[in-house]
């Protein structure tokens, strides 16, 4: 069967909301703006205290340098849209290894806008075993 659905009728916001991987979104100073459902379950953060904090807080201390370096090189628009690194993120209840793609989007003149930052955790976390777990679970019913 064929699905045809308009441009129109998707629903992006939805779309970035249910994604299967974890994305935050930030401001190119690095609060956090808005992130995904999988990005709040595998950090711990509720959507609605996600914004208290930015992307230089979740990072581990001895790799902020490192961050700092590739925000630099994203602002300055010297060639390069995204960076792709491994990283220590301190999430509410563990610290977990994770590979990150952050991209910088621009406006139309240019300008930073913000960042969307894709996480993928290199090792499973208690929380998404649980989430494992529960679609087997919610497949087999």
């Amino acid at each position: 069967m064929v699905c045809c659905v308009s441009r129109e009728q998707l629903n992006y916001r939805e779309i970035f909301r249910s994604g299967g991987i974890a994305q935050v979104v930030s401001s190119p100073s690095g609060e956090f703006l808005d992130c995904n459902d999988m990005f709040s379950t595998m950090s711990g953060f509720p959507r609605s205290e996600i914004t208290k904090y930015t992307m230089f807080h979740l990072t581990h201390p001895s790799q902020l340098p490192d961050l700092y370096r590739s925000v630099g090189e994203l602002l300055s628009g010297a060639g390069r849209d995204s960076v792709q690194f491994t990283k220590t993120c301190l999430l509410r209840n563990c610290a977990v290894e994770a590979y990150v793609v952050m991209k910088m989007i621009r406006d139309s003149s240019g300008h930073p806008k913000y960042f969307v930052c894709s996480v993928m955790p290199l090792r499973r976390t208690p929380i998404q075993y649980a989430l494992a777990n529960r679609r087997v679970v919610n497949m087999v019913l």
